[in-house]
């Protein structure tokens, strides 16, 4: 009985796999550049951020003071990713590199670069919102540098002996030691989801 496959030709490989010739279309979609890690996902929304819970051994929390309607809200360190900052680097990397940024530009700061490894990733624990945190040495090893125009070098109000560079739109800063009284102080901060991110990290390092 005859096969219904032909045999290959002599020195034709016969592994060789057969495609229909590609399409126009195919064609087109193929020469389309990639979309970049983490734009996909985040392309359409402009709400990622990137916040730094900075952890002192002695003196706590570092929570920084702005005037909003007229009063005054502490804050930490953190803010919106750049849309450039998306553009090469997956979503909790971009966040990590906003952080490290406003980081530097809000306290003077600088964990740019190579140092940012010392932020130590918590995940995404609210929606658009990637934290980490940053264990200070004891000892303040080297003042500030102004992060941005306006910079203007502080102590901390509470009377602990350490400088920051703070950006013009905050008027102060304040350490402290206890992680829920922290978390209710800056209930007001970025709809409250920071109060509840830093609740959810003393729960999980609670035992």
């Amino acid at each position: 009985m005859g096969s219904c496959c032909s045999e290959p030709a002599p020195g034709e490989d016969r592994f060789k796999t057969h495609r229909p010739p590609a399409s126009n279309s195919d064609m087109l979609e193929a020469l389309q550049p990639s979309t970049p890690p983490g734009l996909a996902s985040h392309k359409k929304s402009k709400q990622l951020r990137g916040f730094v819970f900075v952890l002192h051994p002695a003196h706590g929390f570092l929570l920084l003071q702005a005037i909003k309607d007229k009063q005054m809200q502490a804050q930490i360190p953190g803010g919106r990713v750049d849309p450039e900052e998306l553009v090469s680097l997956t979503p909790d990397r971009a966040a990590m590199v906003a952080a490290a940024r406003e980081l530097f530009e809000e306290t003077g700061m600088d964990y740019r670069g190579e140092r940012m490894m010392a932020l130590h990733p918590l995940g995404q624990l609210r929606p658009h919102r990637y934290y980490f945190r940053l264990t200070l040495p004891e000892e303040q090893p080297e003042l500030p540098t102004p992060g941005g125009k306006g910079s203007k070098l502080m102590s901390a109000n509470t009377g602990e002996c350490f400088q920051l560079c703070l950006s013009k739109e905050h008027v102060g800063f304040i350490f402290e030691k206890d992680p829920l009284t922290a978390a209710d102080d800056i209930k007001h901060h970025s709809g409250g989801h920071n109060s509840a991110a830093l609740r959810q990290m003393v729960a999980k390092r609670s035992p």
